[in-house]
């Protein structure tokens, strides 16, 4: 079954019965077997999407319902997660989300974990910032009685609760799961404020994500530059998950190596082509400039978009423009750009 196939046949099933029977478990309407008979119909419809996806069902303080369906760090499944949320209708009573929010009053909350309660309110976080990310070492008393990937579990799980899924995925580099507290842990309903203002630091005047500017050299010492928007991750845009590297020859080059005013003109200009011709089926998310060349990165909806480029390509005067497309979920082709590697 195609994933556009699946995804019409959830919305089907909820709209004839599965939004009714999730309503009346909230609402803890029916017994057991029929709460669970319904959680059974919603794993399936769910898993037919896609077998990485996850999901859950929870009431919200306006009286509304929510359902998340959420990729839930499978790079994979984002897409896939993207276009469920997109063939949602609007519904007065239900909010629908793919990636999960923060818990309200998460310093609060008690979450069970073989058989103990673990309170979060106990949860304490380092937090190192590093120019687009924060590296953190998540701690709670109970890790020093798990191993080592149930600790991974409970600290992706408190950060997601803390922070929302969509926050952690932008904002989060290195995370750990120390035995012992750090020394210089503080409380991890602090965690929210550190990321936000990290997250404001780049965000453009107006809104929307920025961009940084990087400065390095090539391996025989001539100048190299990237623009990189900031995050550099594909939970800015879920549905991208193909990568297109475009390689621009340019023949306006200064003696020093950096590209003539004439030249950086023509490229802003294919810059701007490009993006036209992709519209909505494609984002630059990257760019790098070296004598003679400057490398395009964009991310695409799919292989087939990649043609759309072909008309703004086809009279470049300064020789021939290679196109690489490659299936690329995670953005790993970028990393080098982002701050991670």
């Amino acid at each position: 079954m195609s994933t556009h196939s699946a995804v019409e046949r959830f919305w089907s099933w909820w709209a004839q019965e599965g939004r009714e029977r999730a309503q009346a478990a909230l609402a803890d309407e029916g017994d057991s077997t029929e709460t669970e008979e319904t959680a059974e119909a919603v794993e399936a419809h769910v898993s037919a999407m896609h077998p990485e996806l996850e999901w859950e069902l929870a009431p919200e303080a306006d009286g509304r319902s929510v359902l998340v369906v959420t990729a839930a760090g499978y790079p994979e499944a984002w897409p896939v997660a993207r276009a469920w949320l997109h063939a949602a209708s609007d519904d007065p009573g239900w909010t629908y989300l793919d990636l999960r929010p923060p818990t309200p009053h998460a310093n609060e909350a008690v979450i069970e974990h073989d058989g103990r309660d673990v309170e979060l309110g106990q949860a304490v976080v380092t937090a190192r910032r590093r120019a687009t990310m924060v590296d953190v070492a998540v701690h709670h008393p109970v890790f020093a009685d798990l191993d080592e990937q149930e600790r991974a579990m409970l600290a992706y799980l408190m950060l997601d609760m803390f922070l929302g899924e969509e926050q952690a995925e932008m904002w989060l580099g290195e995370v750990s799961w120390p035995t012992m507290s750090p020394l210089d842990a503080f409380p991890m309903e602090h965690l929210a404020g550190v990321v936000a203002d990290l997250a404001a630091s780049h965000e453009m005047p107006g809104g929307g994500l920025g961009w940084a500017g990087l400065e390095g050299s090539t391996a025989d010492g001539r100048p190299a530059t990237a623009m990189t928007q900031v995050p550099l991750r594909q939970v800015t845009a879920p549905d991208l998950d193909t990568h297109c590297a475009v390689l621009v020859p340019v023949a306006d080059v200064n003696p020093d190596g950096t590209l003539g005013a004439a030249g950086l003109d023509a490229l802003t200009s294919l810059e701007d082509r490009m993006a036209e011709a992709l519209g909505e089926h494609g984002r630059l998310v990257a760019h790098q400039t070296t004598p003679g060349e400057r490398i395009f990165h964009f991310y695409l909806d799919g292989l087939d978009a990649a043609q759309r480029l072909t008309p703004a390509l086809e009279d470049w005067p300064d020789g021939r423009v290679e196109v690489e497309v490659t299936v690329d979920p995670g953005w790993g082709l970028v990393a080098h750009l982002n701050g991670s590697e």
